[in-house]
């Protein structure tokens, strides 16, 4: 007989956290657009504990910045659905 010690979420359960994250990603984005740069300075100094002099990249830019921008521009933006 088989016995499970953990199953999964139901997908009522996945359903609202996934309704939760999306909520807070678009307010999220909501905030960005109406208050720019000042939205993401907050959020790299909670998160992060980083608030540089300024979120533009330059000529003096690191190529481990530049990297990392590259390598997040190309993850899909819903992996879950195929293109």
């Amino acid at each position: 007989m088989t016995r499970y010690l953990k199953t999964g979420a139901s997908m009522d359960v996945r359903a609202e956290a996934d309704r939760k994250v999306r909520e807070t990603v678009e307010k999220t984005l909501a905030d960005i657009e109406t208050h720019g740069d000042a939205t993401v300075r907050e959020l790299s100094e909670k998160f992060d504990n980083w608030s540089p002099s300024s979120f533009r990249l330059t000529q003096n830019s690191s190529s481990s910045e530049v990297s990392l921008l590259t390598y997040i521009s190309c993850i899909p933006s819903n992996p879950s659905k195929s293109e």
